[in-house]
């Protein structure tokens, strides 16, 4: 058995030079996991209600609704923090005329889909 060599991992080898700042590793990020359809249905209807709507929700309340977004859309998101962005856009929503029965609805609904807390 002398002589045999078992690796794990990374295995660099540098030889003379200059400049080294180590190993770059060129992997691409996993994709988003897709929403399950009805979720999905859901949220993209929530967009369409904030998209129509946008002119009527202060500045930097579009900023929270931008932010909040994202992470309501996306499967890999903890349900904690879609939940958490779903109730920011709720409260947003209520403080809105045009918005606030129609999209509180709606988040109740996506709610109801993410499943218990």
């Amino acid at each position: 058995m002398s002589g045999d060599s078992y690796h794990y991992g990374d295995v660099v080898n540098v030889h003379g030079g200059h400049h080294h700042v180590g190993i770059q590793h060129h992997a691409a990020p996993a994709a988003p996991a897709p929403l399950p359809e009805e979720q999905r249905r859901a949220v993209e209807e929530l967009v369409r209600l904030l998209e129509r709507h946008r002119d009527e929700v202060a500045a930097e309340d579009q900023e929270e609704l931008d932010g909040a977004l994202p992470v309501i859309a996306s499967g890999d998101r903890p349900v904690a923090e879609r939940r958490r962005a779903l109730r920011r856009v709720a409260g947003i929503a209520a403080t809105t005329a045009a918005l606030g029965t129609p999209v509180v609805e709606l988040v109740n609904g996506i709610l109801t889909l993410l499943g218990p807390a």
